[in-house]
Formats: C-alpha cells, sequence, structure tokens
C-alpha cells in the first residue's frame, strides 16, 4: 500500500483509507468534518442565511458559523474560503465583513458593527478574535448600569422590575473599522481591535493584541499591545 500522505488532487476515498492506516483515532472526526461540509453545501443552496453572500465553492461546516441581523448587517466570502464549525461570523445593525478568496477560518470570531475587510488567502489560527466595537462602557457607572439593564431584560426572569436607574443609561458603541489585506496569518489566540489596519503580507504573533493603528506590510506584528517587531522578507 502506498504509504505517501494524500495531496490536494488526491480523490476522497483515498484520503479516507489514507486516515485509517495512519491516523485511526481520527477517522470518525474526520467523516464527520466532511460530511458535516456536504450537508450544509446543499442545505444553504435551499434554505440560505439573510444577509449572507457566499461566493463559488465556499465550504461551511455549520449554518450556525453565519450570523447577520437584519435588514442591514451582511457577510460575504469569497471563492473557495472554508469555515470550519467553531468559526463565528457575526454582524450586527449596520454591520459589514468582507472575506477573500482562498481563506481559512478555523476558531474564530469576527464581530461587527461598523466593517470588517480581510483580504485574499487569509489564514487564521485557533482562538483568534476581531472585533470592530467596544461593547461595554469604560465608564464604571453607565457599565454598572448596562450590567443592570441586560440582566433585568434577560428571561427567563422570575423579578420583572426594571433597574430604577436605566433611563440614565445613556451610551452607545461607536462602531470602527479593520482592514487586513492579503495574505496575512493571524497567531493563535490573538486579538484584532476597532481601528486597524494591517498590510498585506503580515503575521500577527501568538498572544498578541492589536491596537488602533497603521500596520505596514510585511511586518510581523507581535506583543500586548502588538508593534511591529520585525520587517519580513
Amino acid at each position: 500500500m502506498d504509504d505517501a500522505k494524500p495531496g490536494p488532487s488526491d480523490g476522497l476515498f483515498r484520503k479516507a483509507l489514507w486516515i485509517l492506516r495512519h491516523r485511526p483515532s481520527q477517522a470518525w472526526s474526520q467523516g464527520r468534518t466532511v460530511l458535516g461540509f456536504l450537508v450544509q453545501h446543499h442545505l444553504l443552496k435551499i434554505w440560505p442565511v439573510a444577509g449572507v453572500k457566499l461566493s463559488t465553492n465556499v465550504r461551511v461546516q455549520k449554518r450556525r458559523v453565519l450570523m447577520a441581523e437584519a435588514p442591514h448587517a451582511q457577510i460575504s466570502v469569497g471563492a473557495n474560503s472554508i469555515l470550519y464549525e467553531n468559526a463565528r461570523l457575526e454582524a450586527f445593525g449596520n454591520g459589514s465583513i468582507e472575506i477573500g478568496a482562498n481563506s481559512i477560518l478555523g476558531d474564530i470570531r469576527i464581530n461587527s458593527r461598523g466593517r470588517v475587510v480581510i483580504g485574499d488567502r487569509f489564514l487564521s489560527a485557533w482562538g483568534v478574535f476581531i472585533q470592530d466595537t467596544d461593547t461595554h462602557p469604560t465608564d464604571p457607572t453607565q457599565r454598572g448600569l448596562q450590567c443592570e439593564i441586560m440582566c433585568h431584560g434577560f428571561r427567563p426572569n422570575w423579578d420583572f422590575g426594571a433597574p430604577q436607574n436605566a433611563a440614565l443609561f445613556a451610551w452607545k458603541p461607536t462602531p470602527g473599522t479593520i482592514e487586513i489585506g492579503n495574505d496575512v496569518w493571524i497567531g493563535a489566540q490573538s486579538s484584532i481591535l476597532k481601528n486597524v489596519k494591517i498590510g498585506s503580507g503580515c503575521i500577527v504573533a501568538t498572544g498578541s493584541v492589536v491596537l488602533a493603528g497603521d500596520y505596514p506590510p510585511n511586518s510581523l506584528i507581535a506583543g500586548n499591545p502588538a508593534r511591529v517587531v520585525k520587517t519580513l522578507q
């Protein structure tokens, strides 16, 4: 039997045989993954997600990956991209998320109330967080009122009294933008926050927190807060 690892052009049957021979403990999970993509491919054709535009050959493992709040939020995903089941792309209000072609989104969460634009051949590792909005006030009084309102408004609720100071809560989130160029790799457990522009060819190192700013192309970005530590060749 040929022990060479299957390549991109090899068929599904040969890949399945290779996994059974070399990674038998992963056979079930790998089969489940393939089945998930197949099922969702047909379901999304019959029952598309409102506000979401998927280009040719986009693979989505779970429908819950995509959520665009009606009537204005929008999500678009470029051709040949792969969205695994632990990804979450969520656009609220007037939020917009644009993903370029040939991108791989694994364990990543993208939350938009403004605009997130990601170029082609984007690669995310585990635990990546991208958000273009501050969802809670920095002022502790306003943040405390927000918590009270959220707790009293949560359902089910066995105490229907409204918080006494709810009328004093005047804070609203201010959306920003995030722009990520082509061929960018975001390392594990990294966060990209609002008003960030990352140039093409950049790598964001594991555990980085990227705050507002313009990061030039072909940079290694690392740290908390993140900074450019090296220009990549």
